[in-house]
């Protein structure tokens, strides 16, 4: 937490203490306490036994959950349990083993370090008001239940003291708003823009949010240029105008990068650039510093609130600026691997804490390589270099995504070859499964379609596969002359082995992939071969058929993301559920058009209601939806035009 959440937690919790008795007397039990406080229909803890979690407490003792029963644990409830803290789940899927127990949302907190007596694990069921622990309040709610348990753990609540504690929760909730919408907008924002390229319009976007709540006239960041030290605007509410202006380091702003502080004016007599820059009459201010490293890379500047700023605004837009700060650092470090790296390293990679770049470091990874074969002897005195290069750029674009929906890394394009690296064998095996059904499609769309007139070979290329898993040196490998990112090891000469001897449709895994992959293979056979730097014989495994997600439960995942506003995570099951083409598609189309309306990119929208349309004309959803994207961007370019 920062420093703003954590003083409006103490606050909470002071009030929450002065509605407890100070000493133990006959009251509530911890559970009825927990379940009056929050509104809760079920409240229960468990410790766990083996892969089953056991009822330890439960409120009411009278429910469908009882004491002292058993329940088995799904994955996703050990992946939970076994990584996190705090949980929070809106929706409880048909599948899982709470829906049994009649549980349709709930929170998870572990409470062992404060009251390992009850359990390990607290579970808050089916809360009233509000209906769900929103995802954006899961860090929130945590903190407030740990508070309140704290709480209980020492002294005996009486049910005349609910209201007390009603009270103390409605504080903690009015208080966070405006930092809960910030942090909101953000994840919205990260997970809207699929890439960082465009940070200007990240930050208006949330320049024109912090207006909306704080009633402000008009926002600007401005960033320290490193190079000439001259502060420049880099979002503006006020468009065109401001972007780009350098702002001499006299005044307000200056003040504020020098001094590395708040400045916060409530009357018009102060020195503002901006404000001379813009000729407008000023009433008030406030600036705040965006530090890295406690040093002051640029400022947010706030001008004319319709009310005078108060230290709550200084404290809430600094944390802000915090979040601008870690943000556009994020940006930066990716302008800096992409320059190095190169374009095909996903986002979540990109963006972790540890940056690939200038680090080498031994993993345990599943390297892919992917080769095309009778490319070369299709291609060979063609002469036909424009749609060589179209055909293969869309053939290593479809490739590319495919690595990335599976969680995978993209290291290089050898000729016609890919290389790739997965940190889980069935990642890997999925992945070439899916490249092969979407080689088959490119090979009747794109290479026939482009290649047929001028090449009648193209039916004897065919795309192969060979994975193997083991420890390889994986980073930033070259000279001061050129680097690039990539891998070294055993396992991948392997996997170059392998792929060199399967023949056109085939994919040959090592021993150790297999291994980890058997649960899910339905069709194989098993060779020994000698392999070049390689002694002796080498087990290998042809895999001819695996078991792979049906469109039901693509669509199901994508909906889970979309309900968690992981808007990215959603759009990749969507689309695989679209490539397949089966019944699903228009409903996943439907659902990707609605995701595109709600990021407010009516042309994307329009495009996917037009494909709907395009095989089922009547439909209304479609129709409705295209019309309305329609008229909303016939409206930007009238208002563009005025």
């Amino acid at each position: 937490m920062d420093p703003y959440e954590e003083r409006i937690l103490k606050k909470t919790e002071d009030l929450f203490w002065k509605a407890f008795i100070p000493k133990r007397k006959s009251g509530l039990s911890f559970l009825e306490g927990i379940s009056r406080v929050f509104d809760l229909e079920i409240v229960f803890t468990t410790v766990r036994e083996g892969n089953r979690l056991e009822i330890r407490e439960v409120y009411p003792e009278d429910g469908i959950v009882k004491k002292g029963s058993f329940f088995e644990m799904d994955n996703e409830l050990k992946a939970i349990i076994d990584e996190e803290e705090g949980y929070s789940c809106n929706k409880v899927e048909e599948s899982s083993p709470f829906k049994a127990l009649g549980i349709e949302s709930f929170l998870m907190v572990s409470v062992e370090d404060f009251m390992p007596s009850i359990g390990e694990y607290l579970f808050l069921c089916n809360r009233r008001s509000p209906a769900k622990f929103n995802e954006f309040y899961l860090s929130y709610d945590f903190y407030l239940v740990q508070a309140l348990i704290r709480c209980i753990s020492v002294f005996t609540v009486k049910d005349e003291y609910i209201p007390f504690l009603n009270n103390a929760i409605k504080y903690f909730y009015k208080q966070i708003p405006k930092e809960y919408e910030t942090r909101a907008l953000l994840q919205i924002i990260k997970e809207i823009n699929l890439s960082i390229d465009n940070l200007r319009e990240v930050l208006e976007k949330m320049l024109r949010f912090i207006l909306k709540v704080l009633m402000i006239e008009e926002g600007h960041t401005l960033l320290v240029d490193e190079t000439t030290k001259e502060l420049r605007i880099i979002s503006s509410t006020e468009g065109e105008e401001m972007f780009g202006v350098v702002i001499p380091k006299g005044g307000v702003e200056g003040w504020v990068i020098d001094e590395n502080r708040e400045f916060m004016k409530n009357d018009p007599d102060f020195e503002s650039e901006i404000v001379k820059r813009r000729g407008i009459k000023p009433r008030n201010i406030l600036a705040c510093p965006i530090r890295l490293q406690n040093r002051a890379i640029g400022e947010i500047v706030f001008i004319n609130k319709s009310i005078p700023f108060t230290s709550e605004d200084v404290d809430w837009l600094d944390s802000t600026a915090y979040r601008s700060a870690v943000f556009i650092q994020g940006w930066a470090r990716m302008e800096e691997i992409r320059r190095t790296v190169g374009p095909y390293l996903p986002l979540g990679e990109l963006l972790k804490p540890s940056s690939p770049l200038h680090t080498v470091k031994t993993e345990k990874v599943s390297v892919l390589f992917a080769d095309m074969t009778g490319f070369t002897q299709m291609v060979s005195g063609l002469g036909k270099e424009k749609v060589v290069a179209e055909t293969m750029q869309e053939y290593f674009t479809q490739m590319s995504l495919i690595v990335f929906e599976r969680e995978g890394i993209v290291i290089d394009f050898i000729g016609d070859g890919i290389m790739a690296v997965f940190w889980k064998p069935e990642d890997a095996l999925l992945a070439a499964f899916d490249m092969k059904d979407e080689f088959g499609r490119l090979l009747e769309e794109v290479f026939k379609e482009k290649w047929m007139e001028v090449c009648p070979r193209i039916i004897d290329i065919g795309i192969r596969f060979g994975i193997a898993t083991g420890e390889v040196f994986i980073g930033d490998f070259g000279s001061d002359i050129k680097r690039s990112y990539t891998a070294i090891g055993g396992a991948v000469n392997l996997s170059s082995r392998l792929v060199s001897e399967a023949s056109k449709g085939r994919t040959w895994i090592d021993g150790p992939t297999y291994s980890k992959v058997k649960d899910i293979v339905v069709e194989s056979s098993f060779l020994e071969c000698k392999f070049k730097g390689f002694d002796g014989e080498i087990g290998v495994y042809d895999i001819t058929s695996i078991e792979r997600e049906n469109e039901q439960e693509l669509l199901s995942k994508a909906e889970k993301y979309i309900e968690k506003k992981a808007f990215r995570r959603a759009f990749i099951y969507l689309d695989r559920v679209i490539r397949k083409g089966g019944p699903l598609k228009l409903k996943a189309l439907l659902k990707k058009a609605g995701l595109f309306e709600n990021m407010d990119d009516y042309q994307k929208a329009f495009e996917c209601y037009d494909m709907v349309l395009k095989e089922d004309k009547n439909c209304s959803e479609a129709l409705r939806g295209k019309a309305d994207c329609l008229e909303r961007l016939e409206g930007r370019v009238r208002r563009k035009r005025g």
